[in-house]
């Protein structure tokens, strides 16, 4: 987590503040969420999404693709544009589905 938070910090000089807060955001979220969820419920395990794994996929590939735009490798202004769009949306998708997964589970315990 932390580094992830590193590189998006270092990367918002040159990407969007929103978008970096978005995803800082959406991790701290699902951190307290978990940590919450857990006090209440030992066992509970929050399930990788699919959802998730393209959120890192896109991240990271907007973080390789501002570094090389940054360091002059090549132009890919039109790239970094449509990977921030990628990016909020997959981060806004997999919050919404974690935050599903964690009111699912406690929408359980409180029947149980």
């Amino acid at each position: 987590l932390l580094d992830g938070i590193y590189v998006a910090l270092a990367m918002g000089h040159w990407l969007p503040a929103w978008l970096v807060a978005l995803v800082i955001g959406r991790d701290l979220l699902i951190v307290c969420g978990v940590v919450l969820i857990r006090r209440r419920d030992a066992v509970f395990r929050p399930q990788p999404l699919l959802i998730g794994k393209i959120n890192t996929f896109a991240q990271i590939l907007l973080a390789a693709c501002a570094l090389a735009y940054v360091g002059g490798w090549t132009d890919l202004a039109f790239a970094l544009e449509c990977l921030v769009i990628v990016v909020a949306l997959t981060t806004l998708l997999s919050g919404a589905g974690y935050a599903g997964q964690a009111l699912r589970s406690i929408g359980s315990e409180q029947t149980s």
